[in-house]
């Protein structure tokens, strides 16, 4: 097990966390949360103790934990009936710090990840009430490898984006058209390291079954998208094209996909799929030699890819670990404990007779032992989008995950949600402001 240093609290405006801090915690309880692309957070209780550790820990202090930063946004004091005083806070991870920092109006051009990233960090006014912008934050670094290339595999992750009276974090994480929903990617948070790449965990990490006893795992099914029939259309373009003007083909077809017994309805469900593919993209796929049933056969192959995909039921579990101890059962569902945020694997449902893919999507450790207290496994989804026709995901593919947390309301814009008001801080904005001064510049 990977050791950490103590779990330390700072003052608010440290800068170097090298050392121990203002005091060395002893918790009786933290746990740290982070769901994929959403919130990333830490609860902590300590008692009372002699050495007056516990009064340090006020808003907006910084605690170390499991070598992650944490700053506290609110705090509780509370005494039991048999005279236990403790103070337990919620904090979140240093990435929220960015919600202090604000975009006011900027349109990117046509950028790739990690220059999207640039710009958005670039264009984010970095002193308080200031127009000043075009300073990077210093603290914080980005990376990305959402560069693209022209191979056929990986096409470039070139996209456009506006954003408008806004934290740098909801640009990144919570509006409509933000980062991850228009390059995609999924982000790992590592202090003021923060990085985008198109996939986050390891592709196969874990092969299980779940059975039809199994009581101890909380198991939702949602068939409101599982599709047994799919017409679709597919256009075959020509390479290179005549006289300047388009060839192509068009073919159709229907799928079937019957993992269930379908009720004896008028009409089975049906959704319709529009897939394109160039002569380039079929050569990259089936070599220099090959016939138009080829070419048809390659169309149903990937239909069927995007049926899997799209039209499956969707399938969730939430494992508790203390749960399982006992239970041989649960072996496959144990050693999920070595796995990491977005690992993705296979989950074989015996009950529905189907395998899906799997991801975790949320995990909570306890941040004094490191042990994993729960997971949560989400139905993997690929979205399909593209500027214009959908063209069988060689455009922009990104992952989109069934039932996760809304990332807006896990800024700190969304902490009202959570229960969190301003009355509760010790300072309103105004006192926040410098020098208890609100500046105000014209352009």
């Amino acid at each position: 097990m990977k050791q950490y240093e103590y779990i330390s609290v700072y003052k608010s405006d440290e800068t170097d966390f090298s050392h121990n801090g203002i005091r060395i915690l002893c918790p009786t309880e933290c746990k740290i949360t982070e769901v994929l692309n959403g919130e990333y957070s830490l609860t902590l209780t300590h008692p009372f103790d002699d050495l007056g550790n516990w009064k340090f820990l006020i808003e907006y202090n910084i605690i170390k934990v499991q070598g992650q930063l944490f700053r506290i946004y609110r705090k509780s004091t509370s005494m039991s009936s048999d005279g236990t005083k403790q103070r337990t806070v919620d904090a979140m991870h240093i990435f929220y710090d960015l919600n202090f920092y604000f975009i006011r109006s900027t349109q990117s051009g046509i950028l790739n990840g990690p220059d999207a990233l640039n710009w958005i960090m670039s264009h984010t006014y970095d002193k308080r009430g200031s127009f000043t912008t075009g300073k990077p934050i210093d603290r914080f670094k980005f990376y990305s490898d959402l560069k693209g290339d022209t191979s056929y595999e990986n096409m470039p992750f070139m996209h456009s984006a506006y954003y408008e009276d806004m934290s740098p974090t909801k640009a990144l994480l919570g509006a409509d058209n933000c980062f991850i929903n228009v390059w995609g990617g999924e982000i790992i948070r590592d202090n003021f390291n923060v990085t985008i790449n198109k996939q986050r965990g390891m592709s196969n990490a874990f092969n299980i079954s779940y059975g039809v006893d199994m009581t101890e795992i909380e198991e939702d099914v949602d068939l409101s998208d599982y599709c047994g029939d799919l017409y679709w259309v597919g256009k075959y373009t020509y390479d290179p094209l005549k006289n300047g003007e388009e060839v192509s083909a068009q073919y159709n077809g229907i799928v079937s996909f019957h993992r269930f017994n379908l009720p004896p309805l008028p009409v089975a469900p049906m959704k319709s799929y529009q897939i394109s593919l160039t002569e380039t993209q079929v050569r990259q796929e089936l070599g220099n030699k090959f016939t138009i049933d080829d070419v048809k056969s390659l169309f149903n192959k990937k239909v069927q890819d995007y049926m899997l995909l799209e039209c499956s039921p969707v399938v969730n579990y939430r494992v508790t670990f203390a749960n399982l101890v006992d239970f041989d059962l649960y072996k496959g569902f144990i050693n999920l404990q070595r796995c990491e945020l977005g690992d993705i694997g296979t989950i074989y449902n015996e009950e529905l007779g189907i395998n899906t893919i799997q991801q975790i999507v949320k995990k909570t450790v306890d941040g004094i032992t490191g042990e994993v207290v729960s997971i949560e496994l989400g139905s993997l989804r690929k979205t399909i989008t593209s500027k214009g026709r959908i063209n069988g995901g060689y455009d922009s593919v990104r992952t989109e995950l069934i039932k996760n947390e809304i990332a807006a309301n896990n800024t700190w814009y969304g902490l009202g949600d959570a229960g969190y008001t301003m009355e509760q801080l010790n300072a309103t904005w105004d006192e926040l402001a410098e020098n208890n001064i609100i500046h105000t510049e014209v352009e």
